[in-house]
């Protein structure tokens, strides 16, 4: 049922995009009869003769908002958001029902533009736990819509207007059937396994959704394309009549007492739209907003400009209204400064015009009067206090004592996203575009950082948005290094690569650990500085790396690396080093959140001196101490992030201590065997990898060698621990 039902709703969203995606966009006149501009028409003192205008141009927009749940069983539950912003303009020409005296009609068509995200989140809460899965559609379309006739239900889809002289008032709608219509498909899909057998394990209801996928999952959820192509990928259609309500809206306006203008907006419980109708022949004002430079980032102190175009107007005022700055704390996520003022401005001395600006928390209004007389544009310059910083911007002109709205370039709405932002997720395209993820229309809290590959899990802890917001770090060490963005001391992350940060108080990492990056991490050296430091271990606090932040766009705390010198192994003179985690994290050491948990990592150097003081020799020794050194820095920092001591895979698979020497060769967790301390000058102690899924290790098989000197020696080959695998950055 649940299916059926769900196959259902996406069948009209899917019907409802094509249907209105692509209504809008303005055709050409066919004739003039007026010659006046739009001004002199809105100041005409007497009544215009209505029905002998032939022709008008006609603009539109409607915006239309919703959010419900449903439940489809008792442990799963359905949020449903939809937004779609549609805008365009037509051209209207008069009906042959036009009787010539009291009544009018006229209809026609255009073409415009579509914008439609839709959030669908479904949540399972049964015995196996929470499941959250999320779907995010966006769907943006272009072309010509409407057709001069009816349609089979005697309906007209496109433009209309009907003027009733004897109630003095008018008719208007607007509606589109898609002709020759551009859409785009962006679906983006997060909560699923990575492991598509785990598929089968979804609970009743989510797996009769996904499971038919099988190995197009990642095809289905990763979607970005050509509208109609997209069925080929989505096997999922959903259908419910009432997720879309009636709109009780009026159906006649009254006839304006001056001026052939038809100018009127309408605003329910779900939808929001507006029009302006002019006779063919007025040249209708054509006001636009839009930011000089789309490839702009924020910073903590540069620019953008803006620029408000028109023509066909003469304005006396024009007004600026920056408003929902962001007001983040700091300048990025782990900054010193931790201001939570607004993360834009606009400054007076910045501007190439006076301008009035007044400031109201998190919105400012900026008004020109002076200077407009025979001017096309104005720009008016936006400044950035933060990394991440974003705001929106409206702008509006006054002519002959009415406002006029100035519309986006080349795209629907009149509210323009600074930074450049499309998909309107609070990070500049740019930046997406930059790491290679414009097209999946990721949400500002994705985390999935799937390199490297075949670890315990994918993400870093750290969301899309705190990636572009970025942070300050005293140096790196990249794996790749070809997508992060560094300026200065400042860096944005790679969001498909994973991140730690490391406090390397005694350079211990950098020397020993840096050279050989056996994890395959990108790596940031900070210092106590650059993190949330309380000084106490078991605060959760404590070494916390992106704590400059609101938490709007954050997924959890994230924690960095403390790597030292210690000047005492614990209990044990010979412990070249340790890494104890907190009591609160339990006792399932190394944790299932080690960067958390495991609050230090301890390096002895008189631990490994102890070890090696039988040895006379002083150049073998000191040999043997950088070997040791360094085999235990990488040793140590493998438990940081998460890796056990090898186990007893020879038989139960239980941890054994016994076996803590077996395994691959050169895995820096494995420890050394007796025989090699004890030939040590004919064997290197320098381990420098973790072990992984396939590599290999033998031993003499002790019991079929017993007894039988005179048999070849009988070895047994085992397949590695795969300390690799275990490497958890994210945590839970």
């Amino acid at each position: 049922m649940v299916t059926k039902d769900l196959n259902m709703y996406f069948l009209l969203i899917i019907k409802r995009v094509t249907f209105i995606a692509l209504m809008l966009c303005l055709m050409a006149p066919t004739k003039t009869y007026y010659k006046e501009d739009a001004d002199d028409y809105l100041n005409q003192k007497k009544q215009p003769n209505w029905l002998s205008v032939k022709s008008w141009n006609a603009e539109y927009e409607e915006t239309y908002q919703f959010s419900k749940k449903l439940e489809s069983t008792p442990s799963i539950t359905y949020t449903i958001e939809v937004k779609t912003i549609i805008s365009g303009k037509y051209v209207l020409n008069e009906a042959v029902e036009t009787d010539g005296h009291s009544f009018g009609e006229w209809y026609g068509y255009g073409s415009g533009f579509l914008r439609e995200v839709k959030t669908v989140k479904m949540i399972s809460n049964d015995s196996n736990g929470r499941i959250v899965i999320t779907e995010k559609t966006e769907t943006k379309g272009s072309g010509h819509i409407g057709n001069p006739a009816l349609n089979e239900y005697g309906e007209f889809w496109g433009g209309y207007l009907s003027i009733d002289l004897s109630s003095n008032s008018y008719g208007v709608g607007f509606n589109g059937h898609p002709s020759n219509s551009k859409s785009t498909l962006t679906r983006t899909v997060e909560g699923l396994p990575t492991d598509y057998s785990a598929l089968s394990q979804l609970p009743v209801g989510l797996r009769e959704i996904f499971m038919p996928l099988g190995e197009k999952t990642e095809e289905w959820a990763n979607y970005s394309g050509p509208l109609e192509e997209a069925e080929s990928v989505m096997t999922i259609n959903m259908f419910a009549s009432n997720l879309f309500p009636d709109f009780n809206e009026p159906k006649e306006y009254s006839l304006p007492k001056h001026g052939t203008t038809l100018k009127g907006s309408f605003t329910g419980q779900n939808i929001t739209k507006s029009w302006k109708l002019f006779p063919s022949g007025i040249k209708i004002p054509e006001i636009y907003v839009e930011i000089m430079d789309k490839d702009w980032l924020p910073e903590d102190d540069n620019m953008v400009e803006v620029k408000l175009s028109w023509d066909n107007i003469n304005p006396s005022e024009i007004e600026f209204t920056l408003f929902d700055i962001s007001a983040e704390p700091g300048t990025c996520l782990n900054s010193m400064d931790g201001n939570t003022n607004p993360d834009m401005d606009i400054v007076e001395e910045n501007q190439y015009a006076p301008l009035n600006i007044e400031r109201h928390d998190k919105q400012i209004i900026a008004v020109s009067k002076k200077d407009l007389y025979n001017k096309k544009e104005e720009i008016i310059v936006i400044s950035s206090l933060d990394f991440g910083a974003h705001a929106m911007l409206k702008a509006r002109i006054k002519a002959s004592g009415e406002w006029y709205d100035a519309r986006l370039k080349n795209q629907p709405g009149k509210t323009l996203l600074l930074p450049y932002d499309e998909n309107g997720n609070h990070i500049a395209d740019k930046w997406e575009k930059d790491m290679g993820i414009f097209d999946r229309n990721l949400s500002a809290t994705w985390d999935y950082d799937p390199f490297p590959d075949q670890q315990r899990n994918n993400g870093d802890g750290y969301s899309n948005y705190e990636e572009y917001r970025g942070f300050y770090e005293q140096g790196h060490l990249f794996r790749e290094g070809k997508n992060e963005q560094v300026n200065g001391k400042h860096v944005r992350t790679d969001p498909m690569y994973k991140d730690v940060f490391v406090y390397d108080q005694d350079g211990l990492f950098k020397e020993h650990y840096a050279p050989y990056n056996p994890a395959d991490l990108n790596w940031h050296y900070i210092d106590h500085t650059l993190m949330k430091y309380t000084g106490n271990v078991e605060d959760d606090l404590n070494r916390w790396v992106n704590y400059r932040t609101t938490n709007t766009y954050s997924n959890q705390k994230q924690y960095a690396m403390w790597v030292r010198y210690w000047p005492v192994g614990g209990n044990n003179p010979t412990s070249a080093g340790e890494s104890p985690m907190k009591k609160s994290c339990g006792h399932d050491y190394p944790g299932n959140a080690p960067l958390k948990c495991i609050y230090m990592v301890k390096i002895t150097q008189q631990g490994i001196l102890n070890a090696l003081s039988e040895i006379s020799d002083q150049a073998r020794k000191q040999r043997l101490f950088s070997e040791l050194l360094t085999t235990t820095v990488i040793h140590e920092v493998g438990h940081g992030l998460g890796l056990k001591h090898h186990y007893n895979n020879i038989g139960t698979g239980e941890p054994d201590s016994d076996f803590r020497e077996l395994g691959v060769k050169d895995c820096a967790i494995r420890y050394e065997s007796a025989t090699e301390i004890m030939h040590n000058d004919k064997l290197s102690l320098l381990k420098t990898r973790y072990c992984r899924l396939g590599d290999k290790w033998i031993r003499i098989n002790k019991e079929q060698n017993e007894g039988t000197e005179q048999q070849e020696i009988q070895f047994e080959t085992f397949p590695a621990h795969n300390c690799y695998w275990n490497i958890n950055v994210k945590g839970k």
